[in-house]
């Protein structure tokens, strides 16, 4: 159910202090600034480009906390200093998307088809190109709490490329493994940094395949 809806095209829409039980959606909107916010059982979706989440506590009992799939081409999102509850599941989608301070409770994840990917943050591909740019996904705390859930943050299996991505200063505890950064086909991400994290896992800590320039610095694992 939907809370508060700001209807398609719409451009430098505030939505400030609400206390909702439901969404807040944004379709197709440009500088939206969603702050500060109390969601109880609901979502925070945004499709558009250069949207601000900052300083909201979601709760969320099903699927999503944050959904920002099926943006088109576009992208520019900074998500930041938000308490994310409960369904703690979001994709990340196309470019120059940061994601920063938040913490993230994690009371289960979403499952995609029919496999145990589970996971928080999964880093996902356009259809053209197929490839995720510019992500920057640093200072988080992410903490499990009574699950086990595979992965923490992981690429979609259907993605061929990552460039430029940024995982720094994050804390990741109770998941099997932190970071998945597996790229599918013969293709190569570039230009990866992951430094400073600590990863407090059971199995692996960080897994990277066909990648090129990649940096792996003062992790704890």
């Amino acid at each position: 159910r939907t809370a508060i809806d700001v209807t398609r095209m719409s451009n430098k829409v505030t939505v400030s202090g609400n206390t909702v039980v439901g969404h807040i959606n944004t379709h197709s909107c440009t500088y939206t600034s969603i702050t500060n916010n109390t969601i109880n059982d609901g979502m925070i979706l945004i499709r558009g480009k250069n949207t601000i989440v900052s300083g909201n506590t979601v709760e969320c009992h099903d699927l999503y906390c944050l959904d920002i799939e099926e943006m088109g081409i576009e992208g520019g999102h900074i998500i930041t200093n938000n308490i994310f509850k409960g369904y703690c599941s979001m994709k990340c989608y196309l470019s120059n998307i940061s994601i920063t301070n938040n913490h993230f409770i994690v009371e289960n994840v979403l499952v995609y088809g029919d496999d145990d990917t589970a996971s928080v943050i999964r880093i996902c591909g356009t259809e053209a190109p197929d490839k995720q740019e510019g992500a920057v996904i640093s200072g988080n705390t992410f903490e499990a709490v009574g699950i086990t859930p595979k992965y923490c943050i992981d690429a979609n299996t259907r993605i061929d490329t990552i460039y430029n991505l940024v995982v720094s200063d994050n804390v990741i505890r109770g998941f099997k493994t932190g970071l998945f950064l597996q790229q599918s086909g013969a293709t190569q991400g570039k230009n990866l940094v992951v430094k400073n994290n600590m990863l407090f896992v059971t199995y692996e800590g960080i897994l990277f395949g066909l990648v090129d320039n990649t940096q792996i610095v003062g992790n704890t694992i």
